[in-house]
């Protein structure tokens, strides 16, 4: 089959695009795959725009010489949209939220608004969408009027082989600067926690050094400077290594749509803390997810003081039914059942054919 996958980016940088490269893996295992990106050049901010603002049409031009188009960005014409919302209540899945912010003004929000509104209405007709999580799920029904599968995301379980026993006051954040995230939370709640060191590990983003100032100016002020540690875009290894000395994995962010970051945390041995809402309450049992942040205290002290390796080792139990080679194996299956049932519809592929394609029966 040959398959065309559509990316605003190569850069493995989030959660997000993470998630990407494992289905762009999985994918070219079985199948013959091309990869279109935006091809941008120069500092021209309105001829980016211009472009990008025109780039989710550029595959509905190609459809022809492929058997499938698929994308994880749900603002890109394709077959199948694996959608990985933005995080927050009042999320939307247009061009003008996710790719140029509600920051835009003037002209440059005029350029994605024109550029949405028919995009939305062909995509909504034409993809089938697939979700991180049911409340993702709600998110494309909200938005599309469509119903979705869902597919867990993939994480990293595979760094954490075994747990360490020997750990530290240590709670971790995983998360780039993004106003989204609610890093703010991280000093609200380290203030009041002086026996413990926060870690936020991230991607670095320049146009939101704010946030990180202003979590490092709250610890200061409040005498606790070297109870505050930021370590941007740190390699795999060292964030594994990071992860395997803390008990507790923090997650500030409200209307989570997944968390890899909160089952990977999990997959190291730590307890997640995570906020009462979106996909997390999919997967992390109820008395460790917090509706405020005295709420969020009492239980990243009480994880501190109960911590051991008996419920670090349920913890990670609970994290590894979202490995990498389960998510591989369900993409494929998604991608490779629906190939075949566009093919009978079309009267390509006869039944006994189709069954052949997907390897046989069982």
């Amino acid at each position: 089959m040959r398959i065309l996958f559509v990316a605003l980016s190569k850069e493995t940088k989030t959660g997000a695009r993470y998630t990407e490269e494992i289905i762009r893996q999985a994918l070219s295992e079985r199948h013959e795959v091309e990869f279109l990106y935006p091809n941008l050049r120069g500092d021209a901010r309105l001829t980016s725009l211009l472009y990008l603002s025109c780039f989710g049409y550029l595959p509905l031009l190609k459809r022809g010489l492929y058997d499938l188009v698929f994308t994880s960005d749900n603002f890109v014409f394709a077959d199948v949209v694996y959608v990985q919302p933005p995080a927050g209540q009042d999320a939307v899945l247009t061009w003008d939220e996710m790719l140029f912010t509600k920051s835009s003004k003037g002209h440059f929000r005029l350029l994605p608004a024109l550029a949405n509104s028919p995009l939305k209405t062909l995509i909504s007709a034409h993809a089938q969408f697939i979700t991180n999580s049911n409340y993702s799920r709600e998110v494309v029904r909200r938005n599309f009027g469509k119903d979705a599968f869902v597919i867990y995301p993939p994480v990293p379980t595979h760094l954490y082989q075994s747990l360490e026993s020997n750990r530290e006051n240590l709670i971790v954040t995983i998360s780039g600067l993004n106003p989204r995230k609610n890093l703010g939370l991280i000093a609200e709640v380290g203030i009041k926690i002086p026996e413990a060191k926060f870690i936020l590990l991230g991607y670095y983003h320049k146009v939101h050094v704010h946030i990180l100032e202003h979590i490092q100016a709250r610890f200061r002020t409040s005498g606790l400077g070297t109870n505050f540690v930021y370590v941007p875009s740190c390699p795999a290894k060292v964030k594994a290594k990071i992860l395997s000395r803390a008990k507790v994995y923090f997650h500030p962010t409200p209307f989570e749509p997944f968390g890899i970051s909160i089952a990977e945390g999990m997959a190291a041995g730590c307890i997640p803390v995570t906020h009462d809402s979106g996909g997390p309450c999919e997967f992390v049992p109820g008395e460790w997810r917090y509706r405020s942040v005295e709420d969020a205290i009492a239980k990243i002290r009480y994880a501190l003081e109960t911590w051991n390796i008996r419920r670090a080792t349920e913890f990670r139990s609970l994290a590894l039914r979202f490995e990498e080679g389960r998510f591989r194996n369900e993409i494929l299956d998604f991608v490779e059942e629906k190939f075949s049932r566009s093919c009978r519809m079309a009267g390509k592929l006869k039944p006994k054919d189709a069954l052949a394609f997907s390897g046989g029966e069982s």
